[in-house]
């Protein structure tokens, strides 16, 4: 009994090559004869070690996993045939199997522990599922005997026609046996019978043995089943179970007291109405006191019309039907006729589908051919833009961007770029990046992995992993492609990933090329979120282990930016923890604004930051450079120097800006009461804010981004556009710099409501803020009265 498959399948599993079975094929044998291995493979023998100690133990544990392409088809039966057993035999006096013996772990029937001479035995394991093992435990006490043992293990698939517990058989799902075969005056030897030597075995154990009513001959069906004593020795007694009836009538447990056999409505066929169910003591003998006569039937139906010759178990069917090779052995069977006539369908298909179909073209006379041309107009390569769009109209800005600048030439308090914390004006950063083009010049002039990573790139990677406390950091040249290429680096097609609605530009780029199935959940709204957590676990839970591996991903903002919002992220950490998904965290505005040291949103609530699988944040706002980083665990961040296409193949970071951003971290660190001095700033910013009676004001008090939106909206959004823009405009005249958030209206997956944006900037004082307030109500009051 083998595997008929490809030579080379054969080889990769470690089997031995019984002789061919086909063009290209052999029979492949498997042979265990270790003890404590395990193995997955479908006729496998296991036999005994050449050498076999007392007062030891051999096991081998069988796998059941349908997931392994050596069991693609689920398993619900194992059979065991004992091509040869010998062990110590049972306890004379207790028929306890107390020395050596065999034990089987894991089988859904009953399995008895057997010991002594089982040759040409067999045994059918129910599996408990298609995922399951099954130990065999071999235990040797003290004996002088010879232990051999051949066992060949044999898988049957669910729904096989030779699967023991046919479909339409009545027969018990426990039975450890089953005879089919017409055994004629043959004899049927199970474990619990009187071995060669004598001995009876298992005591104090059961199990059933079943039996199937099959077509014997010219399609007659069997419709009884008789036992019949056999050829005796000695006392001639051929049938003693258990102590004798209590009474001469055999119906009933109580008459039995210890062991009976059970056969239903057994009658004797010279008495038909001596009708018996159980049998205990010499019931089954010959002699008149005993029982009745030496033979006891019982009656069954046939099968129905629609039953079909049995399907015998015949273990050299019981190959491994791998889907790989099943197709090739069919190649290898079919007639040449069939090869050719497919060969040239095959080529005819392809033959319809490669060949350029002839398309006549009209014949045009000369005048038809002008008239064409005459009629057709070309499309604009630019449409058509208004007059007054904005960007027909830019702000022209002169000189640097800090606390005030200059805007088409009038100086303005700014309350529009995000210098958080003021050090665009920063001397120290200001000379690093001098220094450091003259010692590298402009910029690097090829991405990081082909000559562009630069010694001042790897020192500020080290710095901010160091800063944000954890593993690794890995920085990028710019900071909208940092979230938009971290995403996909990790999520892809299959995949699912939890969003919030408010999240930014950059967020939803980096989503849409993940091409994940993207789930959006209210902004903010935990309870949101919690519902489609949930929705997912019940769709998994009801596809089973069949079902393929779904990996999430949660992707929030630690400060939205087309909000101001903060995020939950105690109940976000919990949640994660509670339905296993990756979280990332886009730290772009919370990163050197909120927490005590400017660490983001993880040091304002006291999480740990290795509680967040991958934190995400720009060098453009807190720290007045350009690009953007990723930190976390190495084994995260480092993925992304293969993975990351913003990293792969965009020229480096310019040496210049990374050596500016050390050195507004190296002030980050010196100086940490800059934090407190920015949340105080933005406190103050919201509350004054909050004040304006035509502006309905929005985002956390501690957030560094405000938005102003209208009080009373007109119901259009893009007359509010215009609104709030001619608001900005007038602020601009009277001398503050404010902007309109903008958005691509068409791209945008949730377009916000027109707000203005204003920033907060820890160098502002209480008369800036107190000038900024007036302003506002003064270019509001003209603008909307």
């Amino acid at each position: 009994m083998g595997n008929c498959v490809p030579s080379s399948f054969c080889n990769a599993y470690g089997g031995r090559s019984g002789g061919s079975c086909g063009s290209l094929a052999v029979c492949c044998i498997y042979t265990i004869v270790k003890c404590g291995e395990k193995t997955t493979l479908n006729n496998t023998y296991w036999r005994n070690p050449p050498s076999v100690s007392s007062d030891t133990s051999c096991s081998l544990t069988f796998t059941l996993d349908n997931s392994l392409i050596e069991q693609r088809k689920p398993i619900c039966q194992v059979r065991l045939d004992f091509k040869s057993f010998t062990v110590a035999q049972p306890n004379p006096a207790t028929s306890h199997c107390d020395s050596d013996y065999l034990q089987v772990v894991g089988a859904v029937n009953k399995v008895p522990i057997i010991c002594g001479d089982n040759d040409d035995q067999h045994m059918y394991l129910e599996a408990p599922s298609p995922t399951t093992e099954f130990l065999f435990l071999m235990k040797f006490g003290v004996s002088s005997v010879t232990r051999t043992w051949n066992i060949g293990i044999s898988l049957i698939p669910c729904g096989a026609d030779f699967l023991a517990k046919h479909q339409r058989s009545a027969t018990p799902r426990d039975c450890l046996q089953y005879f089919t075969r017409h055994m004629g005056t043959g004899s049927v030897k199970s474990f619990n019978w009187r071995d060669a030597s004598g001995m009876r075995q298992l005591a104090d154990m059961d199990y059933k043995i079943c039996f199937r009513n099959e077509i014997i001959t010219n399609k007659q069906k069997a419709t009884r089943i008789c036992y019949t004593q056999c050829i005796t020795r000695g006392d001639g007694q051929s049938f003693r179970l258990g102590r004798f009836p209590s009474s001469t009538s055999r119906n009933g447990a109580v008459n039995c007291p210890d062991d009976f056999v059970l056969i239903p409505n057994g009658f004797n066929p010279l008495i038909p109405t001596d009708v018996s169910d159980r049998y205990c003591g010499g019931a089954l003998n010959p002699a008149a006191t005993d029982g009745p006569s030496a033979t006891v039937c019982f009656l069954w139906d046939p099968c129905s019309s629609d039953c079909q010759e049995p399907a015998f178990l015949d273990v050299s069917s019981m190959a491994v039907q791998w889907d790989l090779y099943e197709m090739y052995l069919a190649l290898l069977q079919a007639p040449l006729y069939h090869l050719i006539i497919e060969g040239l369908l095959m080529v005819w298909v392809a033959w319809l589908l490669l060949r350029k179909p002839k398309i006549r073209k009209p014949i045009l006379t000369e005048k038809e051919q002008e008239e064409l041309i005459t009629d057709w107009q070309p499309e604009p390569l630019v449409p058509d833009t208004n007059e007054d769009h904005p960007a027909l109209d830019p702000f022209v800005v002169e000189g640097k961007v800090g606390k005030y600048v200059c805007v088409n030439g009038r100086d303005c308090l700014n309350l529009a770029t995000h210098n958080y914390l003021g050090l665009v004006e920063d001397k120290n950063m200001e000379d690093s990046a001098v220094e450091c083009i003259k010692k590298y010049g402009v910029g690097s002039c090829g991405p990081r992995g082909f000559y562009g990573t630069v010694d001042v790139h790897l020192n500020l990677e080290t710095r901010l992993a160091e800063f944000m406390e954890l593993e690794e950091a890995l920085i990028y040249s710019y900071g909208f492609s940092t979230i938009a290429s971290a995403i996909p680096a990790y999520a892809k097609r299959g995949d699912v990933i939890f969003a919030d609605e408010g999240s930014n530009f950059a967020v939803q780029k980096g989503l849409e090329a993940s091409r994940s199935d993207v789930r959006f959940f209210k902004h903010n709204d935990m309870k949101d979120l919690e519902r489609l957590l949930e929705a997912q676990s019940a769709k998994e839970l009801k596809n089973g282990k069949n079902g393929k591996p779904v990996r999430k991903f949660l992707v929030v903002e630690g400060v939205y930016m087309n909000s101001g919002d903060i995020c939950p992220l105690p109940e976000i950490v919990e949640l994660k923890s509670k339905y296993k998904v990756r979280l990332f965290v886009d730290e772009s505005i919370s990163f050197g604004t909120l927490g005590r040291h400017g660490k983001g949103i993880t040091e304002y609530y006291g999480i740990p930051a290795d509680h967040i699988d991958l934190i995400m944040g720009s060098l453009e706002y807190a720290i007045p450079s350009v690009g953007g980083f990723c930190v976390g665990t190495s084994y995260v961040v480092d993925h992304q120097r293969l993975s990351g296409l913003g990293y792969c193949f965009s020229a480096s970071l310019p040496p210049m800006l990374a050596a500016a951003a050390i050195s507004a971290i190296d002030t980050m660190e010196h100086d940490p009461d800059m934090f407190l001095d920015l949340n105080n700033v933005c406190r103050k910013l919201h509350s004054a804010l909050s004040t304006l009676h035509q502006l309905r004001l929005g985002g956390h008090r501690d957030a560094p981004v405000k938005h102003l939106r209208l009080a009373k909206s007109t119901g259009c959004h893009n007359h509010d556009g215009q609104l709030l823009r001619q608001i900005a405009n007038e602020s601009m005249k009277r001398g503050l710099a404010v902007i309109v958030a903008s958005y691509l209206d068409q791209s945008e997956r949730f377009l916000p409501q027109p707000s203005l944006r204003l920033v907060a900037n820890r160098l502002l004082t209480e008369n800036d803020l107190d000038k900024a307030i007036k302003i506002l109500e003064d270019s509001c009051t003209a603008v909307l009265s």
